[in-house]
């Protein structure tokens, strides 16, 4: 959500800080050759719900999570530990990531609101393995009408061009050997 210039200004000063200049901060799309890792995403917030569940912030446990990361994104994983420095919160340290789909994010940060974060990131995971089901469903639906379409073309092509003249050719022999 945008918030006014003002208001990030007394939450710079509350913190003790002294802003200099304010500007958007952009959200980096990753490359396709650099998309996330199977399990990545799940790991990630595996690793936060533990460290939350044990007592510790969301942010601190991010931060942690991020920083004993494997730098499978490295330039994401920086930026958004250049946000939680600065005194960024969760959500838009992990908006910086870029990694999360939009429902996943809106999940995180209603529970960012609330203070119910346990409760969010356990939905998250969940609502990311029901997505993953459904992707993983729908492919194989897809795959399997591409295989069914490639066979039936298959058939008819096969049928007109190899087994109908190999039939006409025998009802020629059987007509020739009947005579």
């Amino acid at each position: 959500a945008a918030r006014r210039d003002i208001d990030i200004i007394a939450d710079v000063r509350a913190r003790g800080g002294v802003p200099l200049s304010i500007k958007p901060m952009q959200v980096r799309k990753l490359p396709p050759w650099m998309k996330a890792r199977a399990g990545y995403r799940e790991r990630m917030l595996q690793a936060v719900l533990f460290s939350v569940q044990s007592g510790m912030s969301a942010t601190r446990a991010l931060q942690r999570a991020l920083e004993s990361d494997d730098a499978a994104l490295l330039g994401p994983t920086q930026d958004a530990l250049g946000v939680l420095r600065a005194g960024g919160g969760f959500g838009d340290a992990v908006r910086a990531i870029g990694v999360f789909d939009e429902s996943t994010m809106a999940i995180l940060e209603s529970g960012e609101r609330t203070g119910r974060m346990n409760e969010a990131l356990q939905a998250a995971l969940e609502h990311m393995g029901k997505r993953a089901a459904g992707t993983r469903a729908m492919v194989g639906a897809v795959g399997w009408t591409f295989f069914d379409l490639i066979f039936a073309v298959l058939t008819i092509v096969g049928l007109r061009y190899q087994l109908l003249p190999m039939l006409s050719e025998q009802a020629g022999k059987s007509a020739n050997a009947q005579e």
